[in-house]
């Protein structure tokens, strides 16, 4: 930490880069999914990226952690985490309305709606699984079953 510490002017300056670089790791790897494939798929791909299903994104769920519970009372903490819930939400809804397009998904549903609810369903996910509470297999069927609903109707 010592040996870091000395590129920064705070301690709170080395946290930030900490967290950029969790969300720089994380975007990395989504976008390494990106083939075509469906939207479907895509958005599966996406979010089993964010979860904490191994120890690299369990690592990185600990850490985003943190920083939301410290970006509740600073508001520069808040400020970073704000700036990467738009990628998703405008990743999310672009799926959803290319899958409408191609009638994969009912042409009912809002998607800047059902992005916000994928996104809070994400997030809800990653917690009770960090702390075991959910296991891989019941995160997935889960995640599996909205999706299900979306991009198939049900």
């Amino acid at each position: 930490m010592g040996s870091v510490q000395h590129y920064f002017a705070t301690k709170d300056q080395m946290m930030i880069f900490a967290l950029i670089h969790v969300h720089e790791r994380i975007y990395q790897r989504v976008n390494a999914c990106l083939d075509p494939r469906s939207p479907r798929d895509l958005v599966r791909s996406a979010i089993i990226e964010m979860l904490p299903l191994d120890d690299e994104r369990r690592t990185e769920a600990r850490i985003a952690l943190a920083f939301l519970a410290r970006s509740a009372v600073d508001p520069e903490y808040a400020a970073t985490l704000r700036e990467g819930y738009p990628y998703h939400a405008v990743f999310f809804a672009e799926q959803i309305r290319r899958a409408q397009q191609n009638g994969e998904a009912p042409a009912d549903l809002v998607p800047e709606q059902e992005a916000v609810i994928l996104f809070a369903i994400t997030q809800g996910l990653v917690n009770p699984t960090l702390i075991g509470h959910h296991t891989e297999e019941t995160v997935i069927d889960a995640l599996d079953r909205h999706l299900d609903r979306i991009f198939r109707g049900r």
